[in-house]
């Protein structure tokens, strides 16, 4: 069902003044290009869930039992970039029992920097690494480097609950790859209590990462129903208001040029088109989906669906007339 985000009345979903028929045709096609996003976000996500499952089970994962584990994902999910594991690795702990650390700890200036400074205490440099070939994030490399991802780091750490990072464009001095999100579930030490924050940021061991490409996500929920005219627009919710990141899917149906819509949040009317927020456990996504133009002309032509359907019909009254014929004929003879 759509929901009205904060900030502005609830989505309308209408073409303006179409016949009913119209609106909630394409009601039911933007709810399903939502719920076909919402599938597939879940699918790729739930090897992260798998891989702490298998964590679980397993005694001690070696290098070896997790990229066979891997493998069974990796083929299947196409949005999957790649899959590790960062092990924490505590730094500097000889300074971080000086006098000088502790005195340096008790001078911060607020809790909010205190937790900024406790985030960064410790490294989770990347140990295991499928593909290893990966480009973007090294065997070794301190996942924690990476600033964008530090607050949904500290959210997994701090909830003990899988936690999505805001869209992030990876780049190097020679390749681009893309819109990307990243992924953490957090991993305690075995047979420890980890029922509060103290305790989970204690034992924390370290974190399954997914890192997850937006763009094979959305053109595999969609598919071949770009074509029918309808394009598709994702928010990030957890980004402040005016700041959220997009990612957009203009329809190859579109005669005009694209206009991304800003943030929903801050639109004083309504929300064009059909909004929804998506409805998986640690992901604050709204998706906007708005007609083109050509989806509004195809709707208003005579639906080539009814026509077969009275065609049917009509052939299947005649059908049944023959038989009937048929047997009368029969009886007489």
């Amino acid at each position: 069902m759509p929901v009205s985000p904060v900030g502005h009345r609830p989505p309308s979903g209408t073409l303006g003044r179409q016949k009913p028929w119209i609106d909630a045709q394409f009601r039911f096609d933007a709810q399903l290009r939502i719920s076909a996003i919402e599938r597939e976000l879940a699918a790729n996500l739930a090897a992260l869930e798998a891989l702490g499952a298998f964590y679980g089970g397993s005694e001690k994962v070696e290098r070896s039992e997790f990229l066979a584990f891997t493998d069974v994902f990796l083929p299947e999910q196409t949005g999957i970039a790649a899959l590790a594991w960062a092990e924490r690795a505590p730094s500097n702990l000889e300074d971080a029992a000086s006098p000088e650390a502790q005195a340096a700890a008790s001078s911060a200036p607020s809790e909010a920097a205190a937790e900024s400074q406790r985030a960064l205490e410790d490294r989770f440099p990347v140990r295991y690494l499928v593909p290893s070939d990966y480009r973007f994030l090294k065997k070794g490399r301190d996942v924690g480097e990476i600033q964008e991802l530090h607050k949904a780091m500290c959210a997994a750490r701090d909830t003990g609950r899988r936690t999505m990072a805001p869209s992030i464009y990876l780049h190097d001095s020679e390749q681009s790859g893309g819109q990307a999100v990243f992924a953490f579930t957090p991993v305690y030490r075995r047979k420890e209590r980890h029922n509060t924050k103290e305790l989970r940021r204690q034992n924390l061991v370290g974190f399954y990462v997914g890192v997850f490409r937006l763009d094979s996500m959305v053109k595999r929920a969609i598919g071949f129903a770009s074509k029918e005219g309808i394009d598709v627009q994702v928010f990030d919710y957890t980004q402040p208001v005016g700041s959220s990141w997009t990612y957009i899917c203009p329809s190859p149906a579109r005669e005009t040029p694209f206009v991304p819509l800003s943030d929903p949040r801050l639109l004083e009317g309504e929300c064009p088109g059909l909004g929804s927020a998506v409805n998986v456990p640690g992901c604050e996504w709204f998706i906007v989906c708005r007609p083109t133009e050509a989806y509004r002309r195809r709707l208003q032509r005579p639906l080539p669906m009814l026509s077969l359907i009275l065609f049917g019909a009509l052939g299947g009254t005649y059908i049944g007339f023959a038989v009937y014929l048929l047997r009368v004929l029969r009886r007489q003879y």
